[in-house]
This record gives structure tokens, sequence and C-alpha cells, in this order.
């Protein structure tokens, strides 16, 4: 799977933000676990997580938004088109969370574990970004 590197988001996006909210801070400790730690013994349940996983996320992608919008410059193109990649990248994996929906049961375990795995990948490489932050 695609390994989702933003390293480069996370040294651009920072110096554009200079504070974040308490309750951004919030969202991303609750991110911050790790996905197979969370993992449970039913596919619904582990979908249903998960699902709930990426709508915090999206809305921490939100809360960033409006941060940078409240700021006095603007976004240069590199760091938009940087954010504009997380958000297609957090897209693409809720677009995965559907077809995991019609993986056979003799297949789950390593799709899940596969698809756990992407999800922290994803989930560290923002949550060292959010980290570079100075959050207020």
């Amino acid at each position: 799977m695609k390994k989702y590197v933003v390293l480069n988001f996370v040294v651009v996006f920072a110096v554009m933000l200079s504070a974040c909210t308490s309750e951004m801070r919030n969202n991303l400790n609750e991110l911050s676990s790790n996905s197979t730690e969370k993992v449970s013994n039913t596919k619904e349940q582990f979908l249903s997580e998960t699902r709930d996983e990426l709508n915090r996320l999206k809305v921490v992608l939100a809360e960033i938004e409006n941060e940078a919008k409240k700021t006095s410059e603007n976004l240069d193109d590199e760091t938009q088109r940087k954010l504009i990649q997380i958000k297609e990248d957090r897209a693409k994996l809720e677009r995965q969370v559907e077809i995991l929906k019609t993986v056979s049961n003799d297949n789950w375990e390593m799709t899940k574990e596969s698809f756990a795995e992407s999800m922290d990948e994803f989930k560290a490489e923002f949550n060292k970004f959010v980290d570079g932050l100075k959050i207020g």
C-alpha cells in the first residue's frame, strides 16, 4: 500500500500557523493512539471505529484550514497543494474502508492488519506535522 509521507507538508505548514486551539490538540490526541491496538474482534466494529477515526481526522483538517484562514498571511501555493494532498490521502483511506466491507471473512484478518498499518502510517505523519506547530 502507498505510504503517506507528508514531512514536507509539516515543515512548510508549521511556518504558516503559530497557534492552534486546545480542542484541535484534544482531537489529535485521540488520533494518536495506535489503530492496531484498537482493532476490534468483529469486522463491523473495526469498520465503525475506523470511520469514526477518519471523521475525527476530517474535523482536525477543517480546524487547521480555519486556523490558516485566521492568520494574517495567505498560504503559499506549495502549502495549499500539500494540504489538498493530505485531504486526498484521507479520502482514499475513507474509500478503502468502503472496499473493506466487501472483503471475505477468509481474507479479513490479513486485510484488516494491512489497512490498520496504512492508517497508522498516515496518522503518524499527520501527527508529526501537528506536533511541529506551536499549540496554544
